[in-house]
């Protein structure tokens, strides 16, 4: 059951490998990821000292009156992966022209999880190009 996705991913970017990670996240972040609270829209996948953060995801408070005063929406958050799997992220940011970012937030069996993705950027016309196929298929199956 995915609670959050990032929609435009497939037209932006060629996803080129995903990781499934955990997320710490805070008691009431938890419940406001749950109602669908969250943004991954424009969020990105840092390594740092053989650790993985996302910076810009946003959650909104799940009930703001009871939400603590110095709440930040917007605070990295650390992802939890095996360590080969962040070896293998680390070698990746260090490629120029390759981006890692979240693609899915979902339950699994009670957990909150987040797909990771390392993806390239497609130029403007390979953008063209995939919105002109998806369209002919669609008249095909019409």
């Amino acid at each position: 059951m995915s609670l959050a996705s990032h929609r435009k991913l497939h037209l932006e970017y060629e996803i080129l490998k995903t990781y499934t990670a955990g997320i710490i996240l805070r008691g009431f972040e938890v419940k406001a990821v749950k109602m669908g609270n969250a943004n991954i829209e424009g969020s990105k996948v840092i390594v740092r000292g053989g650790e993985v953060f996302v910076v810009g995801l946003s959650i909104a408070p799940y009930q703001v009156a009871n939400t603590p005063k110095d709440y930040d929406g917007l605070r990295t958050r650390k992802l939890l992966l095996q360590k080969r799997e962040i070896m293998d992220l680390y070698t990746y940011s260090e490629n120029r022209g390759l981006t890692i970012t979240l693609k899915s937030i979902y339950l699994s069996h009670g957990l909150i999880k987040c797909e990771v993705a390392v993806c390239r950027k497609l130029k403007k016309r390979d953008t063209r190009e995939k919105i002109k196929l998806r369209d002919l298929k669609k008249k095909d199956q019409d």
